[in-house]
């Protein structure tokens, strides 16, 4: 077996069933084989990352400050498919990370897992696992309840983070490099969103508008990251702009449909990415500075920019966007 150094696989290859199937032709032909897998078998029989359904509830003082917040995540469990692990009686940390503690000061905080079984759907590991998911419902709900309590949505997550010195720097300084303090021009929108997980905290600012069609457009997306002393920035700039790729993908492309128990999308007609000219027109990505131990870059700058994104929709048109993928043309 000859393993080569491929990237983007994002742990795609650590599944040996390519191998597996090679090696039960060889076994049965009684000879070597070359196995080659096309475009459309990669694409129809490849694991996929986990469905989910999250479920969250927040209550406000009469001052405008979240006081109660429950997060319910409802989705499969990676293990349990791989591994056959699933303990009824323990909820797995992966499955709610990074909700599972509290992120903001919140008096009255809980987060609860639902499980559920889509075997034989073969499940794997996605770039930032269940944290895209999770953190999506956590900021696009955090957005309504700033909206509800008519608070600017930057100061409202400013006022929950006195328990979290750190993070409140860290906001402050994506608000400052997304010059969040001066006004729009007219006819655009803007949306926030961060989080922290896998030992680094990000955040987005994501700015829309319409252009002469009249269809929202991403104008410019400003990245700030806090992964301690970045060792190799140009490194840390490229993962983060990898991300803001592989989740403005996931956010507004094709979802994978099933047709008579088989994966219908087939190959990137049907299975759409992130071409060129979708690109938001500006991307800044900024490295906080730090004198902390390097902590990790490759996943965290993922799960903001989806939430980010529909808050600035919101912020343009008043539409609430609640389900991934959407259509950004149909807004």
């Amino acid at each position: 077996m000859h393993v080569s150094f491929l990237g983007g696989g994002f742990g795609r290859r650590s599944l040996p069933d390519v191998a597996m199937e090679g090696a039960t032709l060889s076994k049965e032909l009684g000879k070597p084989v070359k196995v080659v897998w096309t475009r459309e078998d990669d694409i129809q029989q490849s694991p996929m990352r986990p469905g989910s359904v999250n479920v969250v509830k927040g209550g406000l003082d009469e001052k405008g400050k979240l006081v109660a917040f429950n997060h319910k995540v409802v989705t499969p469990y990676i293990g349990e498919f791989l591994f056959g692990e699933y303990d009824p009686k323990k909820v797995p940390g992966s499955v709610v990370e990074p909700i599972g503690e509290a992120f903001y000061d919140v008096p009255n905080f809980r987060s609860e897992y639902v499980h559920i079984d889509t075997r034989p759907i073969p499940l794997v590991w996605w770039r930032s696992v269940y944290s895209s998911t999770n953190v999506f419902a956590q900021e696009v709900f955090i957005d309504e309840l700033a909206r509800a309590a008519g608070k600017d949505p930057v100061a409202f997550r400013l006022n929950m983070l006195d328990g979290h010195p750190k993070y409140k720097r860290f906001l402050k300084f994506l608000a400052e490099k997304a010059n969040w303090d001066k006004p729009l021009a007219e006819g655009k929108g803007r949306g926030i969103a961060m989080t922290h997980c896998f030992h680094s905290t990000t955040g987005h600012v994501v700015e829309v508008s319409k252009n002469a069609d009249g269809k929202v457009q991403i104008d410019k997306v400003v990245t700030a990251i806090d992964c301690g002393i970045a060792v190799a920035p140009n490194n840390v700039q490229a993962q983060c702009e990898g991300c803001v790729v592989m989740g403005l993908t996931a956010a507004m492309k094709d979802p994978i449909q099933f047709e008579k128990g088989r994966v219908k999308n087939a190959n990137y007609d049907t299975y759409r990415v992130l071409r060129i000219h979708e690109m938001p027109k500006e991307l800044d990505v900024h490295v906080f500075p730090s004198e902390e131990p390097p902590t990790g870059a490759g996943e965290p700058a993922l799960p903001p920019i989806a939430p980010a994104l529909v808050n600035a929709i919101f912020d343009l048109t008043g539409k609430r966007i609640r389900k991934l993928p959407f259509d950004l043309a149909s807004v």
